[in-house]
C-alpha cells in the first residue's frame, strides 16, 4: 500500500489539496489491500479522525466522513468493532459541517451525474432517471413552489401512493428546508383533516382525482390551504388546483433558481425537517418531529451496519409514509448511491417478476413476502429432501440472481425461513424499530444468528431495560418531540420509552415478548403477558388467530379463529363437539 494512517498523520499539513489527495488515495488502495493488523489500525483509523476533526480542511472533513457510503471501509470498521467510537466521529464531522440530507443528496448528484438513481414502469416498459436529471427535477419544483408560495418556508402534505414525483418531492422538501408531511393515501377524510389542521399545512401535494374529491371534501375546515398541486393532470375548476408537472416547466425562468444554492445552505441541522403521524389507533394519531439530523444521523449509522455500496439495487414497494420505505430505502439508496427501483404492484407475482427483470441485490419487505418468496421456491424442488445443490439454482431464479441483503421488517418470520435463505448466500435479517427513532433500533448480526432475537443496537443507539423489561433508547436519530402534543411527553432524563417488554439473549442481542399495556393481573393478581402467549399457538397450522383475554377474571380466556382449510378441521368442522374436543387438546399442549 502506498500510503500508511501513519504517513498520513505525519503529512498533515496546511496544504489542503495534497492533504485531500493522499487521503483519498488512501482510502482506494484499502480497497484491495486491507490491513494485515486489523486492531492496531482501528486504533490509528480513530486517531487519524480525530487529527483531521481538529485541524484538516473542510473537504478532507468531506472525503473522510463520506467514506461511510464505502462498503470497503464500514467493513473494516465493523470488523474492528468499533462502530459506535465512528459514529461518534461522523457525528462531530457532521455538526461541524451542517451536514444535512440536502448537502448529501446535491454532492452525491454531482459525483454520480448520468447514473441512474430511480427506476420505474410506465405502461409495460421500465424507465430512469438518473441523478442529474432528478436534480434538475429537484430545483425546479423549489423554485417553483417559492414562487407560488410566496414563502422560502412554506409547510407541504403529500398524500400519495409510491411514485416517483412522490420522492422528489420529499427530495426538494429536505434539500431546502420545507416542512412536509406523508400521509398514508388510504387514510379516512377524518383523519387527513385532522393532520392538515393539526400540521398547519398550506400546500398539499396529491396523486388523482379521488385524493382532489377528499381534499375539496374537507377545506371549509382548512382556511390554511392555500394551494393543491395534482401529479396527475386533474381537470379542475378550483382556483387552488395546480399540476405538478406545469409548477416544474413554469420554475425554468425564475428568480428563485438563482436564490437555491443559499436557501440550501441556511438549512440547519436542528431545524424541523419533517412530521410524521403515527396511525391513530388509540385516538388522534401523533406528529412525530424530525429534524435534519435525525434524518442524516440514522443514514450513516445503518450504513456502518450494513455494508452496501453504489453498485447495489434496491426493489422497493414499502410505503413513502412509512419510515422503512422513506429512510432506509429511499434516502438509504441516495446516501449510497445505490438504484431505487419502484416495484410496479403491490401483489406477490409482480413481486416475483420483478425480481427477475432487476435482479435487485437489496429487497426489504414484510415477513409475508419472504414466505411467499419460501414457498415459491419449494414449489419447484423438495425443500426437505432434495439436496442444496439442486435448491441452490431455484433460489436463483426465483430471486433474480444478485438478492445477496435481505431485511424482514414490521412482523414474525418463523427462524427456519431465515436459515434458509442465510445458507443460500442471501443475508437476511430483522429489527425491532419504531417510527420514533426514524425506524430501526436493532438489527440481527451478519452471523450467531438466534432464533426470535432482533438483533443488537444500530450504531449510535443507546438502550436499556429497566426494571420491569421495557426497553428505553436514546440517541441522535431518535426525535426529540411530538408536534404540539395533546398529552405532556414524559422522558426520563431524556430517555424515550417505547412500551415494549424485552429480555436478553446471547451476545447482547435481545427479544421482544411483550407489550408493557397488554400485560394485565388476572384476579388472582398474578401478572400475564398475553401475547407470549399467543405466540405459543403459532406452532399449530390448524389455528388462524387467538387473542387471550382475563383482565381482572380468575382465569385466561381464549378466543380462538380456526383454519377451515386444514385437513384436520375440514373433517369434524359440522360436528361441534369434536371441534370443542380438539382445541380442547391444543389448549392441553399448549398448557
Amino acid at each position: 500500500m502506498r500510503y500508511s494512517l501513519h504517513d498520513l498523520l505525519d503529512n498533515v499539513d496546511n496544504d489542503s489539496v495534497k492533504q485531500e489527495t493522499e487521503l483519498l488515495q488512501y482510502f482506494k488502495e484499502l480497497e484491495n489491500q486491507p490491513p494485515e493488523d486489523l486492531a492496531a489500525w482501528s486504533k490509528d483509523v480513530l486517531t487519524y479522525g480525530r487529527h483531521i476533526l481538529a485541524s484538516g480542511s473542510r473537504e478532507s472533513l468531506f472525503s473522510l466522513l463520506e467514506q461511510g457510503w464505502n462498503p470497503s471501509f464500514t467493513s473494516l470498521i465493523k470488523a474492528s468493532d468499533i462502530q459506535n467510537a465512528w459514529f461518534d466521529l461522523e457525528m462531530e464531522i457532521i455538526r461541524k459541517l451542517n451536514y444535512t440530507p440536502g448537502l448529501l443528496f446535491h454532492r452525491r448528484a454531482a459525483q454520480l451525474g448520468n447514473k441512474t438513481l430511480f427506476k420505474f414502469k410506465h405502461g409495460r416498459e421500465w424507465q430512469q432517471r438518473s441523478w442529474s436529471a432528478v436534480q434538475n427535477a429537484v430545483e425546479h419544483l423549489a423554485a417553483g413552489l417559492i414562487d407560488l408560495m410566496g414563502s422560502t418556508s412554506p409547510r407541504i402534505a403529500i398524500l400519495s401512493e409510491n411514485r416517483i414525483e412522490v420522492s422528489t418531492t420529499d427530495i426538494a422538501c429536505l434539500s431546502y428546508g420545507f416542512v412536509n408531511v406523508p400521509i398514508q393515501p388510504a387514510a379516512p377524510p377524518a383523519q387527513v383533516e385532522y393532520i392538515l389542521q393539526h400540521a398547519e399545512i398550506e400546500a398539499i401535494f396529491i396523486s388523482d382525482s379521488q385524493h382532489l374529491r377528499t381534499i375539496e371534501s374537507i377545506l371549509p375546515n382548512l382556511p390554511s390551504i392555500k394551494h393543491i398541486i395534482t401529479y396527475n393532470d386533474v381537470a379542475s375548476t378550483n382556483p387552488l388546483v395546480k399540476s405538478f408537472k406545469r409548477l416544474i416547466e413554469e420554475a425554468g425562468s425564475s428568480d428563485s433558481l438563482n436564490w437555491l444554492e443559499g436557501i440550501r445552505l441556511s438549512v440547519s441541522l436542528e431545524n424541523i425537517a419533517s412530521i410524521m403521524y403515527t396511525s391513530g389507533t388509540t385516538g388522534y394519531p401523533k406528529g412525530i418531529v424530525f429534524t435534519h439530523e435525525n434524518i442524516i444521523s440514522k443514514r450513516f449509522a445503518r450504513s456502518l451496519a450494513l455494508n452496501l455500496g453504489d453498485q447495489d439495487r434496491f426493489l422497493c414497494f414499502l410505503p413513502l409514509f412509512h419510515t422503512f420505505g422513506r429512510f432506509l430505502e429511499m434516502w438509504g439508496s441516495i446516501f449510497l448511491g445505490a438504484e431505487y427501483t419502484f416495484s410496479s404492484g403491490k401483489g406477490i407475482q409482480s413481486l416475483l417478476s420483478d425480481l427477475k427483470e432487476i435482479k435487485p441485490t437489496v429487497l426489504i419487505s414484510i415477513p409475508k413476502r419472504w414466505q411467499d418468496i419460501y414457498d415459491t421456491i419449494g414449489s419447484k424442488v423438495d425443500l426437505v429432501n432434495d439436496s442444496p445443490e439442486v435448491i441452490a439454482p431455484k433460489v436463483k431464479e426465483v430471486t433474480g440472481g444478485d438478492l445477496r441483503w435481505g431485511l424482514s421488517a414490521a412482523g414474525y418470520l418463523p427462524p427456519e425461513i431465515f436459515r434458509f435463505f442465510q445458507a443460500h448466500d442471501l443475508h437476511l435479517h430483522s429489527g425491532y424499530g419504531m417510527t420514533e427513532a426514524t425506524g430501526g433500533i436493532t438489527m440481527t448480526p451478519t452471523d450467531g444468528y438466534i432464533e426470535n432475537s432482533v438483533g443488537i443496537p444500530l450504531p449510535g443507539m443507546k438502550i436499556k431495560l429497566v426494571e420491569d423489561g421495557e426497553l428505553w433508547i436514546r440517541g441522535a436519530y431518535v426525535s426529540s418531540s411530538y408536534w404540539n402534543p395533546a398529552e405532556p411527553d414524559e422522558r426520563p432524563d431524556g430517555w424515550f420509552t417505547t412500551g415494549d417488554i424485552f429480555q436478553k439473549l446471547n451476545n447482547d442481542q435481545i427479544e421482544i415478548i411483550d407489550r408493557k399495556k397488554e400485560i394485565y393481573k388476572n384476579a388472582k393478581g398474578q401478572t400475564v403477558a398475553p401475547q407470549k402467549i399467543e405466540n405459543m399457538f403459532r406452532d399449530f397450522d390448524s389455528i388462524h388467530q387467538l387473542f387471550i383475554v382475563g383482565d381482572h377474571m380468575p382465569y385466561n380466556t381464549a378466543l380462538v379463529r380456526l383454519n377451515r382449510k386444514h385437513k384436520d378441521i375440514k373433517s369434524i368442522w359440522k360436528e361441534p363437539q369434536k371441534i370443542r374436543d380438539y382445541v380442547g387438546s391444543v389448549i392441553h399442549s399448549v398448557n
